[in-house]
């Protein structure tokens, strides 16, 4: 996972605010590129979203999207 990036995001996916634990350990979040490594994505905060396996999945898949700011 992207340094910083679970705390970026509360420690909670950006979609639906999981956020199970064991113990003092973080399960199921992940990182996700907004640019991905193919297109020159880096592993940097500004381009990642901390989400849960679910919605990872749903992304790399297609079957959600992201849109820009205004």
């Amino acid at each position: 996972m992207f340094h910083g990036l679970p705390e970026a995001y509360d420690e909670r996916c950006a979609v639906c605010e999981h956020d199970i634990r064991f113990g003092d350990r973080l399960l199921g979040l992940e990182a996700a590129h907004i640019r991905w490594h193919s297109h020159d994505g880096r592993d940097v905060v500004p381009n990642g979203l901390a989400l849960c396996s679910v919605h990872h999945k749903a992304l790399d898949l297609g079957a959600m999207g992201l849109e820009g700011k205004g």
